[in-house]
């Protein structure tokens, strides 16, 4: 999403949110993988999560694990 939409682009390099993220992993950080799905709340049918390599190679276009 930081690459499709300003917002979460900002969002990704805010100084307060890396600092606390720095903090708890104790190391420099960069984004791996990142997708929104949007659904209601209580509504809607449910969104199977996937977080292998195959998905994210054909879906998202991730070159390599």
């Amino acid at each position: 999403m930081h690459e499709l939409s300003d917002h979460f682009s900002r969002l990704t390099r805010d100084p307060r949110i890396l600092g606390v993220v720095r903090q708890l992993l104790g190391s420099e950080v960069y984004i791996h993988q990142s997708r929104i799905n949007e659904k209601f709340g209580f509504e809607g049918s449910v969104f199977d999560w996937h977080s292998d390599f195959e998905t994210w190679h054909a879906e998202d276009g991730m070159p390599r694990m």
